[in-house]
């Protein structure tokens, strides 16, 4: 729901690249029913229809990249003793598949279109499933530490992917802010699916951007590292030195965006 909030806010401030004013469903650009007159057709035929269903054929490229980010994740294990998540080296599996198509006479075969097409189902599924794992009995017993959590991450969420974020990323900045507003508030999932209200058609290149930032910081964060040592930490030397750290952290990645040079002035902020 903040989310949505989020991108309504930000269509009517002119913040976003792809929305001119409210995200709701009274939009002409959001409407549930496209007019038979103003139908396009989405996805280009790559292939002949006799050697193979153009669906088809781009799932069986998805399901190699899975295959081969689950080899890759096992290998990782077995042999190295190092965790990757599955989805992470099936992103690096992806980019190989790829690569090598670049280096053949196929290199134009991929559709994005299509590939745009599977990205939404899986998305639909995705989400259908996050939502259906909830643990409610947790969340009931521990609500009120929950919410004091939640309000405090809200407001720091909230700074960071308007204010911050004008100022650090470029293009399209409210898209790839509100992809890691959805990830960071909840799962990827809700992420994906707040930055397809605003982008429909996922034209803003945040979904890739977050998929080649995900296996750099995945070990780390997002069920990595960090997460897994955090109460470790909390339960030897206390929350609010460990608080302090985190904090100290950020405070250091903040100054760093001045010396490194990624801080500019926002192309479009009305704030």
């Amino acid at each position: 729901m903040g989310g949505i909030v989020l991108i309504n806010i930000g269509a009517r401030k002119g913040w976003t690249s792809f929305l001119n004013t409210s995200a709701g469903l009274e939009n002409k650009n959001t409407e549930i029913y496209t007019d038979r007159s103003d139908r396009e057709p989405d996805t280009n035929r790559v292939i002949h229809p006799s050697v193979i269903d153009n669906m088809a054929f781009h799932m069986a490229l998805l399901s190699v990249a899975v295959l081969l980010g689950w080899l890759i994740s096992k290998a990782l294990k077995l042999w190295l003793h190092f965790t990757m998540a599955w989805f992470t080296a099936a992103m690096l599996a992806g980019l190989l598949v790829q690569l090598l198509l670049n280096r053949t006479k196929w290199a134009d075969i991929v559709d994005k279109p299509t590939m745009s097409h599977i990205q939404g189902i899986s998305l639909e599924f995705l989400v259908a499933g996050a939502v259906a794992s909830v643990n409610v009995s947790v969340i009931v017993e521990y609500a009120t530490p929950l919410i004091i959590e939640q309000l405090l991450a809200a407001v720091v969420l909230v700074w960071c992917c308007t204010w911050v974020s004008s100022h650090v990323f470029g293009e399209n900045w409210f898209e790839h802010s509100i992809m890691l507003f959805g990830a960071f508030a909840g799962v990827t999932a809700t992420g994906l699916l707040l930055l397809k209200t605003c982008d429909s058609k996922m034209e803003s290149g945040a979904a890739e951007v977050f998929a080649a930032r995900s296996p750099l910081l995945a070990w780390a964060t997002g069920g990595g590292i960090l997460t897994a040592m955090t109460p470790v930490w909390v339960v030897q030397y206390g929350a609010l030195k460990v608080g302090l750290v985190y904090a100290a952290a950020m405070l250091i990645a903040f100054v760093l965006q001045f010396v490194l040079g990624f801080w500019h002035k926002p192309d479009k902020m009305n704030v």
